[in-house]
């Protein structure tokens, strides 16, 4: 009986510890939460950047050290942008200058350099860069379209986005068969200065006749005798060869100041996204200076290039120099006075270039 009682008590014993080791098992195990299968996903194709291709003009030829920041910035625009933008680049070959304005506004191309000889009714506050005699060299010119710029007085650009100014080396009488030494010798000659009033007043204010004509007709007429010269800068001569065809220039008589400008048409500027925009303004700035470096490297070698062409380079002298700019004086004040019967600054612009000139002469 008392064994009976004893194997009742172990198996007893043994139920409860299985009964305890039981729930001890499974949570030693942990519960296994069955998951819900997900559904793949679709690889996502990489969005391909927007790209651009810009119509660049200049009425230049090809070799024109006047546009000689023109590869760069269209070299550079490509590589900064990583073939985002690209550019086709047309030199003196597609249309004439005169025609690239509305071309340009149109959209029918999207960067030109620009002269404002090319188009005066269109730009006639920039125009005060050719007023005759008036800045002592070519950088301060650089320095007081600057100044006009940034101070807002070129309204005549606002139809554009501005890339940057192409101040260039002034502009000096290139004669084919006379020399003229003296005022009173330009009677009787007919000269072809760059087209706009200004350059045909001051041509006129000499005692000459003044000839408009494209530059890509200026050799011909020169060679041909339907002008007696030019006013030119010596760059100009060297890039079209006019010392094949004049004998003579003055070095000393820097009749007007020039530059050049590169615009891009607003609605090509605008479709731009704001990085390209931001890499373009900084290749911009550095675009001028690099065309102002490459200005003063150049500068002494082409009346080095005309003299070595055969033409004769002579100057006239300070007193002579000084009949002549009183010759012109009216250029100056007329030009402001037809402004401000417009109602734009001309007079405040001929004021503040003044006091421009006299803080950089100083």
């Amino acid at each position: 009986m008392k064994r009976k009682k004893l194997l009742m008590l172990v198996s007893t014993i043994c139920l409860a510890l299985i009964l305890v080791a039981l729930p001890l098992a499974a949570a030693c195990e942990g519960e296994v939460t069955p998951t819900t299968p997900t559904t793949p996903t679709t690889p996502t194709t990489p969005t391909t950047p927007e790209t651009f291709h810009l119509k660049v003009v200049s009425g230049m030829p090809e070799g024109h050290s006047g546009d000689l920041e023109l590869e760069y910035w269209t070299t550079e625009l490509e590589s900064r942008t990583g073939g985002r933008v690209t550019t086709e680049v047309y030199l003196g070959t597609l249309g004439s200058p005169p025609e690239f304005y509305d071309m340009l506004k149109e959209g029918v191309i999207d960067v030109m350099s620009m002269g404002d000889a090319w188009a005066p009714a269109q730009f006639p506050l920039y125009a005060v860069n050719q007023l005759p005699f008036t800045y002592p060299n070519w950088q301060v010119l650089s320095d007081v379209l600057e100044e006009l710029y940034y101070a807002g007085y070129f309204t005549d650009m606002e139809a554009f986005k501005l890339l940057y100014l192409k101040p260039t080396e002034f502009m000096y009488p290139f004669f084919t068969e006379k020399k003229v030494t003296k005022l009173e010798d330009f009677e009787g000659l007919v000269m072809r200065p760059p087209g706009g009033p200004i350059f045909t007043a001051t041509v006129e204010a000499l005692g000459a006749t003044s000839k408009s004509l494209p530059g890509s007709e200026t050799y011909m007429a020169l060679q041909t005798g339907q002008v007696d010269g030019a006013i030119t800068g010596a760059q100009n001569a060297v890039g079209r060869k006019f010392y094949e065809v004049c004998k003579y220039a003055i070095t000393d008589a820097p009749v007007f100041g020039g530059s050049f400008f590169m615009i891009m048409n607003l609605d090509t500027w605008n479709s731009f996204p704001a990085d390209i925009q931001l890499i373009i303004e900084q290749l911009n700035r550095e675009t001028y200076y690099y065309f102002l470096r490459g200005q003063m490297e150049q500068m002494a070698d082409q009346w080095a290039i005309c003299e070595a062409g055969g033409m004769e380079l002579y100057t006239i002298g300070a007193a002579e120099l000084a009949r002549w700019r009183a010759a012109c004086a009216d250029v100056v004040g007329d030009w402001a006075a037809g402004l401000d019967a417009e109602g734009m600054p001309g007079s405040e612009m001929v004021a503040l270039v003044n006091a421009i000139i006299a803080r950089y002469t100083q």
